[in-house]
Parts: C-alpha cells; sequence; structure tokens
C-alpha cells in the first residue's frame, strides 16, 4: 500500500450557487485545507477530467489533494467540509479515492461518522493523527 494518496474533492453546489461563488468557496477551501496535515492541495489544470465526471473538465469545484496515509488529515478535512456545507450554498462534497466515492452531506452525526469510518478503513486512512 502506498504512504501517499491522492484524494479527489469534489463540492456539489445547490441549485442557485454560480460559478463565481462555487470557484471562490473552493479556493478558500484550498487555503483551509492547506492549513490541515496534507502534502498539498490543489486545483485541478485546465481540461484535467476526473473519472466518471462525463467529460466535463474539473476546474470549478473539485481539489486534488495528496496526503501520507497515516497523517490523521482525513477527520479534520470531513469536518472543515460539513461545516462549509452548514454556512454556504452547497448540497453535498464528494470525496473520491481510486473510484470509492463518499458523499459528505445533511446525515445525522452518527450515520455520518459510520460512513466515513467504513471508507477510511477501506484505505487504511488513521482515523487520528498520532501526536
Amino acid at each position: 500500500m502506498p504512504d501517499r494518496i491522492e484524494l479527489k474533492l469534489i463540492l456539489n453546489p445547490a441549485p442557485q450557487t454560480d460559478a463565481e461563488e462555487l470557484d471562490r468557496l473552493t479556493r478558500q477551501l484550498r487555503r483551509d485545507i492547506l492549513d490541515l496535515e496534507v502534502e498539498d492541495v490543489r486545483l485541478p489544470e485546465a481540461g484535467e477530467v476526473m473519472a466518471g465526471a462525463k467529460g466535463s473538465s474539473l476546474d470549478v469545484g473539485a481539489l486534488l489533494i495528496t496526503l501520507l496515509v497515516s497523517s490523521g488529515a482525513v477527520p479534520p478535512l470531513i469536518e472543515l467540509i460539513r461545516s462549509l456545507l452548514t454556512h454556504h450554498s452547497l448540497r453535498s462534497a464528494t470525496l473520491e479515492i481510486d473510484g470509492d466515492k463518499l458523499e459528505v452531506q445533511g446525515l445525522s452525526a452518527r450515520e455520518q461518522r459510520e460512513l466515513i469510518e467504513a471508507w477510511m478503513s477501506r484505505h487504511r486512512l488513521i482515523l487520528t493523527a498520532d501526536k
């Protein structure tokens, strides 16, 4: 198993969210994620396509995040995303590793935690950082 993993994040906007607002939210989220224990967070290159995205380019609402499997960065990342969903016009956010997707949305905290733990376990991501 690799010690680094690339995670794809797509913000799924509410119908009333325009491209400019989605771009602003994506760039703000990128800055916030860089404060977590991740190696890199980047906006996809123009024309870069995500598998399953029906050929659309990933230039608005998407981020590519590189992190160490052992960093413990995924739980704080998910909390950051949940906070963003609570305070902005977004329906959900999708995290993807090697085609395995986790959609973060308005589930109860317990239901969301169970889904997150199962998804993280499939990728051998740790729940907390060793500090």
